[in-house]
């Protein structure tokens, strides 16, 4: 194996876990968003709910 395939291998060994952590990362902070995104539609979704069913029932 020459030098530069080496250097090249070296990187590549290197780089893989930095890729994948940062990866995760990602994929992380998507999840939360969209978990924090549903769980403010569902409020606001119960809210609507309540508002109608309120005003349902006054009449």
């Amino acid at each position: 194996m020459s030098l530069e395939q080496f250097t090249y291998s070296y990187i590549f060994k290197i780089s893989q876990p930095v890729y994948y952590t940062m990866n995760q990362l990602y994929m992380i902070c998507t999840s939360t968003k969209s978990f924090i995104f549903l769980f403010l539609s569902q409020k606001s979704l119960y809210k609507t709910a309540t508002f109608v069913t309120n005003k349902t029932k006054s009449k």
